[in-house]
């Protein structure tokens, strides 16, 4: 019989305590926040909505992998994106179906799984001690929350990268087995299949090979890894070869608005480390969390490099820092998401730093600072306070809200740009209840360019059949703005067409949702958009010579 001992028993417990919590924090919270427009992507891009009249229909398994993949190789090649992630979310759709909470559980069950996959890491790499640390710094990390709560790849980018390195690091330090070799290759190709950005790891684990060459000269051992990576890299030349035909050149040069690619290449490499330790939910001058935070993960990580001559240390070194410098160098539309394929290598070379403090007093600060400060920018990220990404303070669950509960016969739903307020709303109205709402947008789509025209202004319907809105009579026009559409159409467009509504219409009401001069975002130095808009508008125009409502 397996009887635990005491100390046996309290690893046991630390361990269950430590999942318990990684559970709870993803699943807290999880449907409090609106589908913003990437997540309605990720949503979109498994689902033909159109052809099926905004209904869900599930389908059956050649189906939903011939859809998945034909999405991945079409339009989700042309922004970096490979199929991996999708075809896995349509197969959870088909069980489990398309409502916010069952779209995100699907990302909480990948967060949960990369807790679970560290510990064993660590455990294997150095000992039961630092396996409970780094793991639970994962479960409590602000980023890999944020990444399981939300319906894209990256918490998937995270997962496979650490049974991508994983399996890396048995073949050359334990089991030279042929059953390694296929688990390393199976999970490098899925790992090369899910975004473009997967490369810096796997050629992290090159340049470590070479190290390790030169530190045993071991040809043999060297030769065997190295076609191992070849095969996987072959396995998924066709993706990246239609993606270098197609936006290697965009890829490179993107200078989009992002966050961090504002900032000259000194400062992007200590900013994306700021977000390997905070998250994206902390300003960098809330000085109370920042330089405590700094002052305890700075110790511990550079306290790391005199364990250098240790090649498991070297190993998630190379793992952590070779993506963060080669982006910082290299790479200008770097988002600091993009890493968290380096998060679990950065956080297990502290959680092994911290061990090695001999000073029980010292250990137990620098722990427990590590503890508060990631837990105050939890709550922040929970709270939205100080939040980077403000796209997800939009709240299209309750702008769909109004218009459901007034909506009439005679009404029509005009949005502006395809990519976020049409699709939102035709989500929240007719994909989740098969309302049969009339919902109209500006653009034919995401990727074709807006149809200007002085003399009509052309609409496109569900089917996306166009319309004239100057030979359409309306009851009333829920006109539902956004603050994209500054980049989406020409300038002064949406204007034109509120002044065109006008000349028929009077405005009956209209609400503004989350000014952008109140978001974090607002005060970085990326000049995104005109800081006195309002992020959502809604405005309802009745025809004139009608009653207005009360």
């Amino acid at each position: 019989m397996f009887i635990l001992n005491g100390k046996r028993k309290l690893f046991v417990f630390l361990f269950i305590s430590i999942m318990i919590l990684a559970s709870y924090l993803r699943l807290n919270n999880l449907t409090s926040r609106s589908l913003w427009g990437d997540e309605a992507h990720s949503l979109y891009s498994i689902c033909d909505f159109y052809s099926s009249g905004f209904h869900f229909v599930k389908a059956d398994f050649p189906e939903v992998f011939g859809r998945s993949l034909k999405a991945a190789i079409g339009p989700l090649i042309l922004d970096s994106h490979l199929p991996v992630y999708f075809v896995g979310l349509s197969f959870w759709t088909n069980y489990l179906g398309i409502s916010e909470y069952s779209l995100r559980l699907y990302s909480v069950i990948i967060g949960i799984l990369c807790v679970v996959i560290l510990f064993f890491f660590a455990r294997q790499l150095f000992d039961n001690k630092t396996a409970l640390i780094s793991s639970f710094f994962l479960a409590i990390s602000p980023l890999a929350i944020m990444h399981s709560q939300e319906i894209r790849v990256y918490g998937l980018l995270m997962l496979f990268s650490l049974l991508s390195s994983f399996y890396f690091w048995k073949l050359i330090f334990k089991e030279k087995t042929f059953l390694n070799s296929i688990l390393y290759i199976v999970f490098s190709v899925l790992f090369l299949s899910v975004h473009i950005y997967s490369l810096l790891i796997v050629l992290s684990q090159f340049i470590f090979l070479l190290l390790v060459y030169f530190h045993k000269k071991n040809i043999k051992q060297f030769f065997g890894m190295f076609v191992l990576q070849l095969i996987s890299g072959l396995l998924v030349s066709y993706f990246y070869i239609k993606m270098l035909l197609l936006n290697f050149a965009a890829v490179m040069q993107s200078t989009t608005e992002m966050a961090f690619g504002v900032f000259p290449w000194y400062l992007k490499g200590p900013l994306f480390i700021f977000v390997l330790s905070l998250g994206e939910t902390v300003a960098p001058w809330n000085f109370a969390v920042v330089i405590p935070a700094c002052l305890a993960f700075g110790f511990l990580f550079v306290r790391s490099f005199t364990k250098i001559k240790d090649l498991n240390v070297s190993f998630l070194l190379v793992l952590s820092l070779f993506p963060v410098i080669f982006s910082a160098l290299l790479l200008k539309p770097t988002m600091p998401k993009y890493l968290i394929i380096s998060l679990p290598f950065y956080l297990l070379l502290v959680g092994f730093s911290l061990t090695q403090i001999k000073q029980r007093l010292g250990f137990y600060i620098l722990f427990l600072t590590i503890v508060i400060v990631q837990l105050a920018s939890v709550s922040n990220y929970f709270n939205l306070k100080e939040y980077h990404n403000s796209n997800q303070l939009e709240p299209w669950r309750e702008v769909s809200g109004i218009i459901k509960k007034q909506y009439q016969s005679g009404d029509a739903i005009l949005t502006t740009n395809h990519y976020i307020n049409y699709r939102l709303m035709a989500y929240y109205l007719n994909i989740l209840n098969n309302g049969g709402y009339k919902i109209y947008t500006l653009q034919k789509d995401f990727v074709t360019p807006v149809v200007f025209n002085n003399r009509a202004v052309l609409i496109y319907g569900n089917s996306q059949s166009v319309f004239s809105l100057t030979k359409t009579k309306f009851h009333r026009i829920w006109f539902v703005e956004h603050i994209g559409d500054d980049r989406a159409f020409p300038v002064g467009y949406v204007d034109k067409i509120n002044s065109f509504i006008k000349k028929r219409y009077f405005l009956q009401q209209e609400e503004r949702f989350v000014p952008y001069s109140q978001t974090l975002a607002a005060h970085l130095p990326i000049k995104r958009h005109d800081i006195q808009l309002p992020r959502v508008k809604i405005s309802l125009y009745t025809l004139k010579g009608e009653t207005e409502l009360k």
